[in-house]
């Protein structure tokens, strides 16, 4: 069962540069992200990315899609609906997921910006799509 919900659009400055993130609630699922510094040791690289957060606040366990709309200027990834984009959890009642920098949650980790530059910033990113149903 699709909900339709409208969203919150939060601004907010992300490690020296702006980016907005979309918050979505429906009272059974939140969705929002967290800021991550990651180091890699090997490369000596310093990434910044974002962490999705994924939280049932309901009773039963939920099913969830959605899409990761990712925009680097005037380029939109995930707009498309593109399967490398899409997101599914399994969330039991009161469980939260939380994208690290280990990537261990597959998808809930976004790339925002590099220490060096090299790479465009993320300047928005939106959940797109959202389905969530009660598992049976």
């Amino acid at each position: 069962m699709k909900h339709q919900i409208f969203f919150v659009i939060l601004g907010f400055l992300l490690l020296n540069g702006s980016a907005s993130a979309q918050e979505w609630s429906d009272g059974k699922l939140r969705l929002s992200a967290v800021s991550l510094d990651c180091a890699t040791a090997a490369s000596g690289t310093k990434n910044h990315y974002l962490g999705i957060v994924a939280e049932n606040t309901g009773s039963k366990t939920l099913l969830v899609r959605f899409v990761k709309e990712l925009h680097y200027g005037n380029r939109c990834l995930g707009c498309n609906q593109a399967e490398e984009y899409v997101v599914n959890l399994e969330l039991a009642p009161g469980q939260k997921i939380v994208g690290d920098c280990a990537n261990l949650h597959k998808g809930l980790r976004v790339f925002h910006k590099s220490e060096g530059g090299s790479r465009q910033v993320l300047s928005k990113l939106n959940f797109a799509s959202v389905e969530v149903r009660e598992k049976k």
